[in-house]
């Protein structure tokens, strides 16, 4: 018979608990359950230790029934009387070690249950998204920075709500210049701190650097810059040395010619006969002059000769265009006084004007017969081809 001491009294019987592995060093569990909350003994893992989360406030009544005869039983350091003991769950995380100590002394097993309460029931359901969630005291997240193709930046890991300033770090990468950091994969939402709430990953933003100028004498905004860097570029001429261009620098007949033929894309002429006496055979310009001749382009300054190291005028540049662009149609209004109608150049020198490509040296001159340096040159083919 079974005696109640009072009415609603808990009474534990046990009988027959200790079946197997019950010897006198055996500090292993053979049941431990929470009331209310469903933990059993198949819930610890591998390192004796089971969490649950959004645990009601409240009393809970823990029982441990060790596999050995005779062990003993602490909860969080204190005695429990035949393996029972009272927990409270309050407004924060619960961390109730279970310790076993088998009947002789010689073994102990320890078990953690983790109890996270239920923030609804401490701040209500309407607060949950507050900045001052009390889950912040319990759960660190990560945040991790995907650098797309700089140098590595460290994943963070802090407590849930951690203000972090993603300004103090900062990725490298060759030949680009950091943009920041974003919140999503396209790079459009720009963020500079963040709140961590869970586990983030933020991406870097990069910009391509701007290449540095090549030569030292091309001012940056010159009215040439831009076609000198498409003729290095394409190679239709090189500097005058590793840093220099000598834009100021005039151009001859021979580099002229062979500017236009580079842009051409270096064709093989038909003929390889040679009209002019003062072209060296081998030279740099040879093939551009035979060319040009072929083309129509240039029919040099004599029967015989083409002086190629002449100046390049202004009058000859903008022929040489015209003509090969194959004689386009040109203005009909002629506002240079130094432009005369009949002159081989006219046509050449209205359409050059009308298409952007130069203007005169003044509202009224257009100076054919002024030299033609390096930049304007290369400045005249950009215009024509590219711009």
């Amino acid at each position: 018979p079974i005696a109640f001491s009072k009415s609603g009294a808990r009474v534990v019987v046990r009988y027959g608990e200790s079946v197997s592995g019950n010897s006198a060093s055996n500090a292993d569990a053979a049941g431990i359950t929470v009331d209310g909350l469903p933990i059993t003994i198949d819930s610890f893992g591998r390192n004796d230790m089971v969490t649950l989360e959004n645990v009601s406030l409240g009393q809970y009544l823990i029982t441990v029934i060790p596999k050995g005869d005779g062990a003993t039983v602490t909860v969080n350091g204190k005695a429990a009387e035949n393996g029972m003991a009272s927990i409270t769950v309050g407004e924060h995380k619960l961390v109730v070690t279970v310790t076993i100590t088998s009947a002789d002394g010689s073994t102990t097993r320890t078990y953690k249950i983790r109890l996270i309460p239920d923030p609804s029931q401490i701040f209500g359901s309407d607060d949950m998204d507050s900045d001052y969630f009390p889950i912040i005291i319990y759960n660190y997240y990560t945040l991790n920075f995907v650098t797309n193709g700089g140098s590595n930046v460290a994943s963070l890991i802090r407590l849930f709500g951690t203000t972090i300033d993603l300004t103090a770090y900062t990725p490298t990468r060759s030949g680009y210049i950091f943009t920041g950091w974003y919140a999503d994969q396209t790079l459009t939402e720009k963020v500079t701190t963040l709140k961590l709430k869970g586990n983030t990953t933020v991406f870097a933003g990069w910009q391509e650097e701007a290449p540095e100028p090549p030569f030292s004498d091309v001012p940056e905004d010159s009215y040439y810059e831009e076609a000198v860097n498409w003729a290095v570029e394409h190679d239709l001429t090189a500097g005058t040395s590793d840093t220099t261009f000598s834009p100021d620098a005039t151009c001859t007949r021979a580099q002229a010619v062979t500017f236009l033929w580079r842009a051409a894309g270096c064709p093989i002429p038909k003929s390889s006969e040679m009209p002019f006496q003062d072209v060296v055979k081998g030279s740099y310009y040879e093939t551009a002059v035979l060319w040009a001749v072929e083309n129509g382009i240039s029919i040099g300054t004599s029967d015989t000769t083409f002086s190629p190291d002449a100046d390049c005028t202004r009058a000859q540049i903008v022929t040489f265009l015209w003509r090969a662009q194959k004689y386009p149609a040109a203005g009909t209004v002629n506002p240079f006084t130094d432009v005369a109608a009949d002159a081989y150049y006219a046509d050449a020198v209205l359409w050059a004007v009308e298409n952007g490509i130069t203007i005169g040296t003044s509202d009224t001159t257009f100076s054919p017969d002024a030299d033609c340096t390096r930049a304007q040159i290369v400045t005249f083919i950009w215009r024509t081809l590219v711009e």
